[in-house]
């Protein structure tokens, strides 16, 4: 289980949450949305003990957490060394060759060098790599950014079958729909569930935000109205003091 209480996260004079609360539900396929810069890739490196949070707490408890950030570095070494040193037991091999047909690694060869690799295919080691852990809950900041469309398919397909909470940051909206169970959005410092995709979120959003102009503007009248009966007051005031100056003299 992963909860998260009154999470707040300040970077000098700038909140990107403030006394959020929430928690992950097993076997969840979500997808993480929100503006550039609203703090979705600091949401993740928070749950994942990456950064500190300002203030709240975040408690994970009998859970397995997997990580594949947006940008990833691998080393200059093979394949099948890098994936090997990931097994929890030396010996389970068997673990990286049923990973390997899962994932339709085509041309997968242990010993070509990691560098060598094309984008799909250190995505699909990433992958892997993180896989091999046996994860409840995993996390992936942009996955279809490495992937051309036949590989956007087998790894929909992949995620669709993974009984597991997986939580995806993505702006792939037909990725989105055909993967995710619910849509969760940064907004305003908090976070706002959709139960959906991303069509229903997208369809909800635009309720939400005439729900929003319209409190505004009654708050804008309210407030303009409130204005103008504090001139009135101040104008009577005003001519009652002229008006005993005149009688004093």
């Amino acid at each position: 289980m992963i909860v998260v209480n009154n999470l707040t996260k300040t970077y000098d004079d700038r909140t990107l949450f403030k006394d959020v609360s929430f928690f992950i539900p097993p076997r969840k396929k979500i997808g993480l949305v929100g503006k550039n810069g609203c703090g979705k890739t600091t949401l993740f490196n928070l749950l994942n003990k990456l950064e500190e949070p300002t203030d709240g707490n975040i408690s994970i408890s009998n859970e397995t957490i997997g990580y594949i950030p947006q940008q990833f570095k691998l080393p200059n070494e093979l394949v099948g060394i890098y994936l090997e040193e990931g097994l929890k037991y030396k010996g389970d091999y068997y673990k990286i060759d049923k990973l390997v047909s899962q994932l339709k690694f085509e041309n997968y060869d242990p010993y070509q060098e990691l560098n060598t690799l094309s984008e799909g295919q250190k995505m699909k080691v990433k992958l892997i790599e993180s896989m091999l852990t046996d994860p409840t809950t995993l996390f992936i900041d942009e996955p279809t950014n490495h992937l051309d469309i036949e590989g956007i398919e087998w790894f929909e397909e992949y995620v669709n079958r993974l009984n597991i909470s997986v939580i995806m940051i993505s702006h792939d909206r037909e990725f989105l729909n055909n993967v995710v169970d619910e849509i969760w959005e940064i907004e305003r410092q908090g976070i706002i569930n959709y139960i959906g995709n991303y069509d229903y979120y997208q369809q909800e959003k635009s309720k939400l935000i005439e729900k929003w102009n319209k409190l505004y503007k009654a708050q804008e009248k309210k407030r303009n109205q409130l204005e103008k009966l504090l001139r009135n007051a101040r104008r009577v005031k005003s001519g009652k003091k002229r008006g005993r100056a005149v009688s004093a003299a």
